[in-house]
């Protein structure tokens, strides 16, 4: 998976692509915890070019989302494909975290 950043006034916009799951949730939490120990609590995470997704990396969504709320910020998904979305509804992760269609939403909810 790879991951890019960019700092847009106090929210971070996390771009992932590839897949998220066992060998990559580390670098989605070091990442995050990195951003947050420097201050970066509030996340926006687009997956629009996330392309599989599995219990470790739905594991590491819900720990970012910990670690952000934990500092008194917060995490938000945008952008999910038709086939995370439908892993985010069977798994009833719509109930916890804040989904957005497009980035520029996800933004603008901070």
């Amino acid at each position: 998976m790879k991951i890019t950043s960019e700092n847009l006034d106090d929210v971070t916009l996390l771009v992932l692509s590839g897949r998220l799951d066992a060998l990559s949730e580390g670098g989605l939490k070091d990442e995050v915890n990195g951003l947050v120990e420097g201050g970066r609590i509030n996340i926006a995470v687009n997956m629009e070019d996330v392309n599989f997704i599995d219990s470790s990396g739905l594991g590491a969504l819900i720990s970012s989302l910990r670690t952000a709320r934990d500092s008194g910020g917060d995490l938000r998904v945008c952008s999910l494909t038709e086939q995370v979305s439908m892993v985010f509804q069977v798994m009833r992760l719509n109930k916890v975290f804040k989904i957005f269609d497009t980035k520029e939403d996800a933004l603008r909810s901070f």
